[in-house]
């Protein structure tokens, strides 16, 4: 699973079935990470899951049962917006909590500055996967 930022024009030019790596765009690497963005948002900031959206499926176009992938999906703006302002001292604290290993939180520290700079630069944040 890759999750990367790109507006609906930039989007255009990511081809899916190789996704943002095999696009030579930016990602996040969450290949070893199943949980998905929202669990993550939900127990940084303290609120509850419910609160935050659906993502929706942008590839393939129409949710056919038979398709064996890629997928790519466009995550909830709350998703977004909350996770942009999680400072360091939270994902510090919240990296101490749950025993996390460098390579986790360097993870959720590259998932904060991808939510932000989406937000600065006005694009949606995507969640591409294979499996």
């Amino acid at each position: 699973m890759h999750l990367f930022a790109a507006t609906k024009i930039e989007f255009a030019r990511i081809d899916p079935f190789v996704g943002p790596a095999g696009s030579d765009w930016p990602y996040v690497d969450c290949a070893d990470w199943l949980d998905g963005l929202t669990p993550l948002v939900a127990a940084l900031t303290g609120r509850d899951i419910s609160e935050f959206g659906e993502a929706e499926l942008v590839f393939p176009e129409v949710d056919d049962a038979e398709w064996e992938g890629p997928w790519v999906a466009q995550l909830p703006t709350a998703d977004t917006e909350a996770m942009a302002f999680v400072d360091d001292a939270t994902l510090r604290d919240y990296a101490e909590a749950e025993r996390l290993g460098q390579a986790e939180i360097d993870r959720n520290a590259a998932l904060r500055d991808l939510c932000s700079e989406a937000l600065t630069e006005e694009q949606d944040v995507y969640q591409w996967s294979s499996n």
